[in-house]
């Protein structure tokens, strides 16, 4: 058709009645490609067709690019006909590739900081999670291990590892319930330590897509400020 013109450079009449693997498929390839064929004439094994593939394809001016092909057949008591729907995801592949690239810089980035980050997906199930957090709320599992769990009832099983348990529960729901930033709210454990939380609604244009969770110890912050104000007063 004409997509599939512009698509390789060739046109109809350049085409026609010639072998699709001689024009379409990089030459190193084609052997790969002449096997699975066979293998669904010798077989016709519906496993081969009727899914999708990624393959290498060729241009008319040589130039290489990756494709998604998926095929059906037609099989009557003269022919069996061969039917192709190629999509170039070259663009698609550079996009993921970007994505990923960047993803694994903000993992990185987060895995290395001292303050405790929890990022939750849209149905509060964990995204990310860093070792800080985790030694901040005594979870002796590894970050990559509590990739996916549910974080519903979490402020219900940390609760006890603060001095007001019912207030950070009651702190956490209506956070979620309002999605709107909270800024250096001071919260007091229940071992003395006094951490600073930062709650990040985040938004897709207008769709809610989750929320960031920022916890920083500010313990030895606080002692300093304390004895200086009691110095202060002292003097």
């Amino acid at each position: 058709n004409t997509q599939a013109e512009k698509m390789f450079g060739y046109t109809r009449q350049e085409v026609l009645g010639k072998p699709l693997r001689d024009i379409f498929i990089p030459k190193r390839h084609w052997h790969l490609f002449q096997n699975a064929l066979d293998d669904y004439i010798s077989t016709t094994n519906e496993s081969i067709i009727n899914r999708r593939y990624e393959i290498k394809c060729i241009r008319k001016n040589e130039e290489e690019f990756l494709a998604e092909l998926s095929i059906t057949s037609d099989i009557n008591e003269k022919n069996r006909l061969f039917v192709g729907f190629l999509r170039d995801i070259t663009e698609q592949r550079k996009a993921k590739k970007e994505v990923e690239g960047a993803r694994n810089r903000m993992e990185n980035l987060i895995s290395n900081l001292q303050t405790g980050i929890l990022l939750e997906d849209n149905f509060g199930q964990i995204a990310l999670v860093n070792q800080s957090f985790c030694d901040i709320f005594s979870i002796s599992a590894k970050p990559n291990q509590l990739i996916g769990v549910d974080c519903s009832q979490a402020a219900e099983q940390s609760k006890h590892l603060f001095q007001d348990p019912v207030e950070f529960v009651t702190s956490n729901e209506r956070a979620l319930k309002n999605k709107s930033p909270i800024e250096n709210e001071v919260l007091v454990m229940a071992s003395g330590r006094v951490l600073e939380r930062n709650f990040i609604p985040l938004f897709s244009g207008e769709v809610y897509d989750g929320q960031l969770w920022q916890y920083r110890d500010i313990t030895e912050r606080q002692n300093t400020e304390q004895a200086i104000r009691e110095s202060e007063e002292k003097y």
